[in-house]
């Protein structure tokens, strides 16, 4: 019998702008890094960087992104708002970080 070489899946962990998010606004609360993973009505999956839960519940998704406009940045604005109106007992903030702080929407 041959024996498996695929390798265990790593848990990610924030880059250096979540982790900074993270400090600056979600700090104090049970904020997990991707710990949910959205299956939107058109087929694509959604996995906000961080959810905040309470008392085991899910209450909040938060996606950040640095200033530095990705073609994944757009991508993944399009999904964060079909999210939010797909799931709309949740609250949505989406942040972007510049050079003078936080652009923070909700």
């Amino acid at each position: 019998p041959s024996e498996s070489t695929a390798k265990p899946r790593q848990a990610r962990t924030p880059n250096k702008t979540e982790a900074a998010y993270a400090r600056a606004y979600l700090a104090g609360q049970d904020a997990r890094y991707e710990a949910l993973t959205f299956r939107l009505a058109c087929g694509a999956k959604y996995t906000p960087d961080f959810v905040v839960f309470v008392d085991g519940r899910p209450t909040e998704c938060h996606e950040c992104k640095g200033g530095y406009r990705l073609p994944s940045h757009g991508r993944s604005r399009l999904a964060f708002l079909q999210a939010k109106v797909e799931f709309p007992g949740l609250k949505w903030v989406f942040a972007v970080k510049s050079k003078d702080g936080w652009r923070v929407e909700e």
